[in-house]
């Protein structure tokens, strides 16, 4: 009850969010923003043409008409791959210095 949340942030700048006594900072500048965004995107990609063409060796078509089980397994691996590639993208940009 004694806590008050109070945020200050200016673009290009260090937002700082104070918690009564606990100040947490992350710099909001917009080239972070962009790499953030751009590695996001690259490990979405990347990571669901890999599940795409697993599911392709594996006999299951994504294109096949109707939502049949082939179709179905497919449309789930590649979603599968899609968050598992923006995980893995996320995890190697957070290792870097």
């Amino acid at each position: 009850m004694g806590r008050e949340l109070t945020m200050t942030p200016s673009v290009g700048e260090t937002a700082q969010i104070d918690l009564g006594g606990s100040t947490l900072s992350r710099n909001m500048n917009a080239k972070s923003k962009l790499v953030e965004g751009m590695t996001d995107a690259a490990g979405f990609v990347i990571g669901s043409l890999i599940a795409f063409g697993l599911g392709r060796l594996l006999g299951f078509d994504l294109f096949a008409p109707g939502y049949g089980f082939s179709s179905t397994v497919a449309i789930l691996l590649a979603g599968l791959g899609a968050g598992l590639g923006v995980a893995a993208a996320r995890r190697l940009v957070a290792r870097m210095p």
